[in-house]
């Protein structure tokens, strides 16, 4: 993804969000007890949104 240097492993978008998932584990960042914004673009994008689906978040109605 990116500029990320390559190390000839594939890896799927799921991948990336579980390793989001595991990072937010091991900090002891429970989303049930605590807001979390996340600030991303590109594929990380993608990837905060992709772990968002465990969590709480807010989506602004259509206009």
């Amino acid at each position: 993804m990116g500029f990320s240097e390559r190390t000839g492993l594939f890896r799927r978008l799921e991948d990336r969000v579980q390793d989001l998932s595991d990072l937010t584990a091991e900090l002891g960042i429970d989303t049930a007890d605590i807001p979390v914004v996340t600030l991303a673009h590109d594929w990380g994008g993608l990837i905060s949104q992709g772990w968002r689906r465990n969590t709480l978040a807010f989506t602004p109605p259509p206009s």
